[in-house]
């Protein structure tokens, strides 16, 4: 609705600002991205199937690039399968996985990745309309459009979004600051299965008020509508219930369905990376996961045939993949990998790139992205320079500072690009969950949510027990999940 720039926030801020955050149960809510159509059937158990087929008339968004057409709704208790311009797609809500289903094959997307994707741009619209007002340009942006569009309301906006729901007969009309943003007629028929509700929340466009106004009636809409008064592509989008039938149609993905989701990352992200993710989550990469034992035994190995600098960099991965046996280090334990870590200040001091890696960490915190540029010219007088997991850490510095610190490493002569250091570090240590969350937050701030979610089923999927226990950034991922499915439960289905 704008062609103004987005602000760039972090999923970890945004979590922040959120407001009324419930104190909803963690759920786990990512799931193997590459698991096969015969085993989602397996995992789920009862397969239900839809009682309910509705058909709609859809007016078409321009903006979206959608023709006016059919939206065709097979509805369960607990999935529902939604036709739509040529496409197909399963929101199976036991499972929390969109599947979009293809001719012979599906890609598998973390259903909580279009939510995150709606508070996210909510947040943004709200940030560019407080710098528009002040700088005297406040009617450029409007938040009664936005939460229409969007479907999200945050209460934390300073912006001016007041709903008022009127009822007359079986239609509703909602107001937001004194004009209708949308009208909902209700049906006659009760008893629709409760899947309907997340879906249309989902694929009809509706201000959250009339959403919950559209639930509580327990009938399937006859008519809903919604208006908007800036978008110049879109003033209004209508559908129109044609009919509704009893069905007892079965759950549509077929066992013999080929999983394609590798292939999609292979394509969004770079060449073979979605295949690695793949092997990586079936335990099948580089001969299989590292135990602790054969880590340490790796760490051993490496500060015998290379030097305590090439052990640094695989002490670092313990961190990640074994956080407890850092722990066990720091209350006295022995080990090659303790003895490494104890002695990761000395090594610093001693090869230019471990001590480049403790420069690159030390500048995040103190907002000094530029210093990571200096750190990484430095690292050039080591042997170990072109190390991955240093290439990672830069990465990180590339996507805080910016375009300045981007444009301060290519004068250096030193990587510029973030996404080549996050691969080569996955290619390297493809069962390091850090690399495919930083990865994966990589594509968050570009508003790819999709892939970025993609990723983070990757990082929680892996057979990593001991980092899928206490790996910071894991439980990160996993609090945040639990508090948008906590304050937006009309995407999810209620448990």
């Amino acid at each position: 609705m704008t062609s103004l720039p987005r602000v760039l926030l972090t999923l970890h801020t945004l979590a922040f600002l959120v407001a009324g955050a419930s104190q909803a149960s963690a759920q786990e809510v990512f799931g193997n991205p590459f698991a096969s159509a015969e085993a989602l059937r397996t995992e789920r158990g009862a397969l239900p199937d839809a009682t309910l087929r509705l058909r709609y008339e859809a007016s078409g968004d321009a903006k979206a690039g959608q023709p006016p057409g059919e939206l065709v709704i097979d509805v369960a208790p607990d999935w529902a399968h939604v036709r739509r311009a040529g496409h197909q797609t399963l929101y199976d809500f036991r499972l929390g996985r969109a599947l979009e289903l293809r001719h012979g094959d599906f890609v598998s997307q973390n259903m909580i990745s279009e939510v995150v994707f709606r508070v996210y741009e909510r947040q943004n619209r709200g940030v560019l309309a407080q710098v528009l007002r002040s700088a005297g340009s406040g009617d450029q942006m409007d938040g009664c459009d936005a939460e229409t569009e969007l479907g999200v309301a945050l209460p934390a906006l300073k912006e001016p979004a007041a709903a008022e729901l009127k009822q007359s007969g079986a239609t509703t009309t909602l107001e937001c600051n004194g004009r209708v943003v949308g009208v909902l007629e209700s049906g006659t028929a009760d008893g629709v299965p409760a899947a309907l509700w997340p879906v249309l929340a989902r694929v009809m466009m509706m201000h959250p008020a009339l959403q919950a106004r559209a639930a509580e009636t327990g009938r399937a809409p006859l008519r809903l509508q919604a208006f908007f008064r800036i978008a110049s592509e879109r003033k209004a989008l209508s559908w129109r219930l044609v009919s509704a039938e009893t069905i007892a149609a079965p759950y549509p993905l077929a066992a013999n369905l080929a999983n394609a989701t590798a292939g999609l990352i292979n394509e969004k992200v770079a060449a073979g990376l979605g295949d690695l993710a793949a092997e990586a989550v079936a335990g099948r990469a580089q001969g299989g996961p590292p135990t602790l034992a054969s880590w340490e035994a790796e760490v051993g190995r490496l500060e015998r045939e290379k030097g305590p600098a090439a052990a640094a960099f695989a002490v670092w991965q313990t961190f990640n993949m074994f956080p407890q046996a850092v722990q066990a280090c720091q209350s006295g334990a022995t080990s090659p990998l303790c003895n490494s870590l104890r002695s990761l200040g000395t090594t610093a001091t001693t090869d230019a790139a471990v001590r480049a890696l403790f420069e690159i960490i030390k500048a995040e915190p103190l907002r000094r992205p530029a210093d990571a540029v200096a750190a990484m010219l430095a690292a050039r007088s080591s042997p170990l320079a072109d190390h991955p997991a240093l290439g990672a850490a830069f990465a990180l510095a590339l996507q805080s500072g910016g375009d300045g610190v981007r444009k301060q490493a290519q004068a250096a002569g030193v990587p510029s690009e973030a996404k080549p250091l996050h691969v080569r570090a996955l290619q390297a240590y493809p069962y390091n969950p850090a690399y495919w969350t930083d990865l994966g937050d990589h594509f968050a701030r570009g508003y790819d949510l999709w892939t970025a979610y993609a990723l983070y089923d990757v990082a929680l999927s892996l057979p990593m027990p001991d980092a899928q226990r206490a790996n910071v950034a894991l439980s990160g991922k996993r609090s945040l999940a639990a508090r948008i499915r906590g304050d937006f439960p009309a995407f999810f289905l209620a448990k």
